[in-house]
């Protein structure tokens, strides 16, 4: 009998090497990023989050340090109490991608789309957002990476309450020394 040697992937298509990323076509597909943190990906579709949360795909202690290339898709109607990438690696980029009428509602520092930023975002858009919790940006609460030719719009409430301070900031809450916006 002949040996037979197959090959499994969380994901349809790609090999998450940049000629060949991990093709995203399904929120379920967009969650398996967490496990790949130094791989290369590509949304293949708009994905409709349909007012589930996507939460923390990577931590500080294993930030994303591969590429998301959007690639021009949304993912759109997300409703969420923490950022999608709760940590973005000096390697890490994120570029191309959209995130539409999306919801945050926060009970301490957050992002709709990384709480730390240390690599690239670049030519990505936030609209129709909606923030609501304790110190917040769009983008980043602490940017100490670039973010680039991105946009955002959206309406961000916060409150100190027993707080000494509120940051807030559109794009970023704490842009440190080494950030760049």
């Amino acid at each position: 009998d002949p040996f037979v040697v197959t090959d499994t992937s969380d994901f349809s298509k790609g090999n998450g090497s940049a000629k060949n990323p991990y093709q995203i076509k399904t929120i379920d597909e967009f969650r398996l990023m967490s496990a790949h943190n130094n791989c290369h990906f590509i949304l293949m579709n708009d994905i409709d989050a349909e007012y589930e949360a996507l939460q923390n795909l990577f931590t500080s202690d294993i930030p994303f340090n591969g590429t998301l290339d959007g690639n021009g898709k949304s993912i759109k109607n997300l409703m969420n109490t923490t950022a999608l990438f709760n940590a973005i690696g000096a390697n890490g980029v994120i570029k191309n991608l959209k995130i539409t009428n999306a919801t945050l509602v926060a009970s301490k520092d957050n992002a709709l789309l990384t709480y730390s930023n240390k690599g690239l975002i670049e030519k990505c858009t936030i609209s129709n957002a909606s923030m609501t919790g304790h110190n917040g940006g769009l983008f980043a609460v602490v940017n100490e990476g670039e973010i680039k030719n991105c946009k955002a719009d959206g309406n961000i409430s916060f409150s100190h309450d027993n707080w000494t301070s509120v940051w807030t900031g559109g794009v970023v809450c704490d842009n440190r020394q080494t950030g760049k916006i």
